[in-house]
This record gives C-alpha cells, sequence and structure tokens, in this order.
C-alpha cells in the first residue's frame, strides 16, 4: 500500500473516532429499526440504512484520489463506516485491518486516560455477497476492559475492487448488542451500489 494510500486510510478511520469517544452503551443496543429505512444517493454511492441511525458524510482528496467517507451510527454503540477511493487502489484487506485494530486500540487506550485495557483477539477470514459477487471480508474481536467495567466488540472489515473505486466497509458494534445492530449492518450491505464513476 503506498503511503499516500495509508495517509488516507489514518484520516479515514479518525472521522469514525466520534462514536469511540461514546462510553459504551451498558443499557443496550437499541433494535435497528429496517422496516422503514432512509436512503443515501450521492457522487455514484447509494444504500438503504436504518432508520433509526445517523449518517454523517466526509469527502477528502490527496493528490488524485478522492476519498468519500460515510459514517452510520445507531443511538448505541454499532457503526459502519463506508471508504470510496477513486481512482481504485489495491488495499491488501489483512493489512487494512491490522491497520483499523491499531488505530483503536491506541484511541481507546488513549481515552481510556492510561487505565484502559485493550486486548485485540482472533481474526477469522470469510466470503460474503455484496456488490454483485462474493468477497472476501474479516471478522476480528477486542476487548476493552476499564476499572469495574468490560466489553468485549467484534469487528468486520469488507473490501471490493472495482474498475474505477475501492471500497471498504467497516462495522463494529459490543457484542451483547450485534443481535439487535445486525439487520442494520445487512440492510447497507445489501442494497449498497457504486458507480465506477461520480
Amino acid at each position: 500500500m503506498s503511503l499516500r494510500a495509508r495517509g488516507l486510510l489514518c484520516v479515514a478511520l479518525g472521522l469514525g473516532s466520534p462514536g469511540c469517544e461514546r462510553v459504551q452503551a451498558w443499557f443496550g443496543e437499541p433494535r435497528a429499526e429496517v422496516e422503514a429505512p432512509l436512503q443515501f444517493a450521492a457522487g455514484g454511492v447509494s444504500f438503504d440504512y436504518p432508520g433509526n441511525w445517523q449518517l454523517h458524510e466526509e469527502i477528502g482528496e490527496s493528490g488524485e484520489v478522492e476519498l468519500r467517507t460515510l459514517v452510520l451510527e445507531s443511538r448505541g454503540d454499532a457503526m459502519t463506516l463506508i471508504q470510496v477511493f477513486r481512482p481504485a487502489l489495491p488495499i491488501d484487506l489483512d493489512e487494512h485491518l491490522a491497520l483499523t485494530m491499531r488505530t483503536l486500540i491506541a484511541d481507546f487506550t488513549a481515552r481510556g486516560g492510561g487505565v484502559a485495557e485493550v486486548e485485540a483477539g482472533a481474526v477469522t477470514a470469510f466470503e460474503r455477497w455484496w456488490l454483485g459477487a462474493e468477497r472476501a471480508a474479516r471478522r476480528a474481536s477486542m476487548r476493552v476492559a476499564m476499572p469495574g467495567e468490560e466489553v468485549a466488540s467484534a469487528l468486520e472489515l469488507h473490501a471490493a475492487q472495482l474498475a474505477g473505486a475501492t471500497v471498504l466497509v467497516f462495522t463494529m458494534v459490543p457484542d451483547g448488542g450485534r443481535a439487535r445492530a445486525a439487520a442494520g449492518f445487512d440492510l447497507v450491505l445489501d442494497t449498497l451500489a457504486v458507480a465506477d464513476e461520480n
């Protein structure tokens, strides 16, 4: 991965940090409302998402690479991050997952005032159908512990290299809320469409 691409990825991960800044939802993850979804369509990217999730969009560029980042957050702690790079960039899924984990661990450790204990867990490879094909993905776990509190979270990273764009989709939610957020993650991935050009 080029240094320019690595820098863009770090910036994109930083956009998701408001979700990391919140205290974990100890009162439970709200059920993703997929029955009456909202829709996003702009810049050649479209998808449906749960009616009770919030959407934030950022557009940036470095040199000749445009990066469109869409952050979806539930009212609890579920988060989806969609990154669309144009033109397409070669991205190694395992390398990007390692970068993501390092960034999240550093973020949680810093926000815990130095008393947080963050531990990365096992990584599992799997495949999922999205954007018209069966594509490789990775699932990882992470445990965050602070005095009197501990939460385990599951992360998934999906990647697709199209003719004119590279698309990354990152999801994260504490294990206790995954069953209530999963339908929201599936709705986004199942309806996501990306044009090769804006």
